[in-house]
């Protein structure tokens, strides 16, 4: 069974996602396990729970953190890793180990269901999921509403941080005397935008 990618924008999209999985599993009478980067974002979870399954928690709900993985119950029916693309999944200490890794060996050995919910998927994840499968599974439960999104290659641009395109863009809004407002979201492990040298 191949891993699927679960694609969310907004938290409350997630949580109805994650109930619903719940669910079907427990339906099933098998256990389910939930992997979370941080144990703020456990117990933060596990907060969130209707009553009716925090009942669960325990036996069949299984909450953890990356070290769970490495005793997984029987007849496990998911695996869901939350947040795959923050660095909570990564033992950093030596022996070094990835969860999302170790999930994969343990969905395929039990048969279970592995799920990687992120708002935004960490490449190395993506590109893997991408290789095995030209369309991997992905489950969106909403397109992402808020305004255009241009994806433009650098690689041929000139000497510069930022694009033709959007140097162009900013000119326009400034001579608007409108204002301009630059973020650069780092999500994940990149500590540069481009490097001219590796063209």
């Amino acid at each position: 069974m191949k891993p699927i990618m679960f694609l969310y924008s907004r938290l409350s999209d997630k949580l109805i996602f994650f109930e619903k999985t719940i669910k079907q599993a427990l339906k099933k009478n098998a256990p389910i396990l939930i992997l979370f980067p941080t144990l703020a974002r456990q117990a933060q979870y596990a907060q969130t729970l209707p009553a009716t399954l925090q009942k669960e928690v325990g036996s069949r709900l299984i909450l953890g953190l990356r070290s769970a993985i490495l005793n997984p119950p029987e007849n496990l029916h998911t695996i869901i890793l939350d947040d795959e693309h923050l660095h909570g999944h990564r033992e950093q200490r030596h022996p070094q180990w990835d969860a999302a890794k170790a999930a994969e060996i343990v969905s395929q050995e039990l048969g279970a269901r592995l799920i990687f919910a992120s708002p935004a998927p960490s490449v190395e994840r993506y590109y893997f999921l991408k290789k095995d499968n030209p369309l991997p599974q992905r489950i969106i439960l909403q397109e992402n509403p808020q305004g255009e999104v241009t994806l433009i290659d650098i690689k041929n641009e000139s000497q510069k941080a930022i694009s033709h395109s959007l140097e162009q863009s900013i000119a326009n809004t400034l001579e608007q005397k409108q204002k301009v407002l630059l973020f650069l979201n780092r999500r994940g492990s990149a500590t540069a935008i481009f490097c001219q040298d590796c063209k």
